[in-house]
């Protein structure tokens, strides 16, 4: 097979085009050569065999590309596992169950996962997928590209990174050490966190948080191109500082010892607690 199919099939391994896209470019590519458009097929039937002589790990990909959609799987967690999800090109939805019990996968989406070394990495792709985590998860990161992420009641023992791209994020419930979020072309939603350090990062979208009574730990947000609105309880305890550019500081919920100097500001609530450092260019900042 010449270097120039050799790309293209590279190109859908690596997820920057569509298994039809690359058919398409298969095509393209013979046309431009002279060869007979109903001659077509065996290009199609020359890459499929190809793909069945390639190396264990690649054939893994192109079986989950092409493979049955909407089949549920129940995978066993080791104790403290690490737990890596890569989804592209729909809707994932993870939702947290008790201790000991088995991650399970749902939807419409082809999957492919592997368990090695106290680490699970579960790849799933074209449709929607729900997986249920199990609380003995230490570890959790999800990356999610050309759709949204929703996170229901998740306990996690360690660390949390969620990226996601060309959708929404909506998070309701979650317990760990440390979260860290990057959301680009889609709003982030947040509430009922449980967590000691966050940095959530947007571009292109809004964010809005629910911190209740938040006490203690570290909270850093930077948003581009969208507006922040931060929601508390009555009886919160913080110090915040940031600077909002090309919008508005909105006051709804009135600070202790507030300093305001062009677009930057600083203010309190109670005494010690939690500290909040909050960038916004683009949109503006409403604390209520």
């Amino acid at each position: 097979m010449d270097e120039e199919k050799m790309m293209i099939l590279r190109m859908l391994q690596e997820g920057r085009i569509t298994p039809e896209e690359a058919l398409k470019l298969l095509e393209a590519l013979e046309k431009r050569r002279g060869f007979p458009t109903d001659k077509i097929g065996r290009v199609i039937e020359e890459t499929f065999s190809y793909i069945g002589n390639l190396s264990s790990e690649l054939r893994g990909f192109f079986e989950t590309v092409f493979g049955p959609a909407g089949v549920s799987t129940s995978i066993s967690i080791p104790q403290a596992a690490s737990l890596e999800i890569d989804h592209r090109g729909g809707n994932l939805r993870l939702r947290g169950v008790e201790e000991g019990r088995d991650l399970t996968l749902s939807g419409t989406a082809r999957h492919r996962y592997e368990v090695e070394n106290g680490k699970v990495k579960l790849h799933t792709a074209r449709g929607d997928a729900e997986v249920s985590v199990p609380a003995h998860v230490s570890e959790l990161r999800a990356e999610i590209r050309g759709g949204g992420l929703t996170a229901l009641n998740l306990s996690i023992g360690g660390r949390v990174s969620m990226r996601c791209a060309g959708g929404s994020v909506e998070i309701n419930g979650l317990r760990c050490s440390e979260l860290e979020l990057m959301v680009a072309g889609g709003g982030l939603s947040c509430s009922n966190l449980s967590v000691e350090a966050v940095r959530a990062a947007v571009a292109g979208g809004n964010l809005r948080a629910d911190l209740g009574d938040l006490k203690s730990g570290r909270v850093e947000i930077d948003v581009t191109g969208g507006n922040v609105e931060l929601k508390f309880g009555p009886s919160p305890a913080f110090s915040i500082e940031g600077e909002v550019i090309g919008g508005d500081l909105s006051l709804e919920r009135e600070l202790d010892q507030i300093s305001r100097e062009g677009g930057r500001f600083s203010g309190s609530i109670g005494e010690g607690g939690a500290e909040i450092k909050v960038s916004v260019r683009g949109g503006y900042l409403r604390i209520k």
